[in-house]
Formats: structure tokens, C-alpha cells, sequence
């Protein structure tokens, strides 16, 4: 496991907690156990009673392609969206003007 320092070096509450859950698993392994995948990870957490303040939820992950996203022509001077079941209202400022409205059906991506 790689637990990162962007606090460079000071300790705060997350890392001591991060160390916790750290020994708690390498306990787990230690008792002969795998924490290969994240539903080992999360038995390995909720063993022994777990551990306090700690809470574990897997969750469905959607694969996210960078490269398969539409492109919005002036996106950047855009800065208030306004989202409907319909589409997407544009605008550069707060309720000024009528913006741009843009269907979902113009932003789905092409697999």
C-alpha cells in the first residue's frame, strides 16, 4: 500500500487514521488472509470488530474516457449552467440573457 504526504512530513488526524487502517490489514494478512481486491480490502477493515471512527463502502465505479468526450465550443467563457431533464442552459453570467440551450441528445458522446 502507498499512503501519500501532502502535508509534507506534519502529521494530521487523516494520517493517523490511514496508519490504523494500514496495521489493521497488515494484521489481517498476518493471519493468513489475501487483501488482493477491494472486497478483501474491505473484509480485512471489518475484522476483528473493525475499526473505530472507520467507515467502508464499495461503490460502483464508471469508467471515465477523456477521449470520448463532446467538445463545447466556447466552454470557456461559459460560467453559469442551469441543468433540466430536457438539457443544458449556457450562460456567461447568472439569469443574464437567454443562454444557449444545448439537448442531452447534442452532448452524448459517440462510443
Amino acid at each position: 500500500m502507498d499512503f501519500s504526504d501532502p502535508q509534507g512530513g506534519t502529521e494530521g488526524s487523516a494520517d493517523r487514521k490511514s496508519a490504523q487502517v494500514k496495521c489493521h490489514v497488515k494484521a489481517f494478512i498476518n493471519q493468513g488472509n489475501s487483501v488482493t481486491t477491494e472486497k478483501e480490502f474491505e473484509k480485512a477493515i471489518l475484522s476483528r470488530g473493525g475499526i473505530k471512527g472507520v467507515r467502508v463502502t464499495l461503490a460502483d465505479t464508471t469508467i471515465f474516457n477523456p477521449f470520448n468526450v463532446p467538445k463545447l465550443t466556447g466552454i470557456s467563457q461559459l460560467n453559469n449552467f442551469t441543468f433540466s431533464e430536457e438539457g443544458v442552459v449556457a450562460r456567461r453570467a447568472y439569469e443574464i440573457g437567454e443562454g444557449k440551450f444545448l439537448p442531452w441528445s447534442s452532448l452524448d458522446s459517440k462510443s
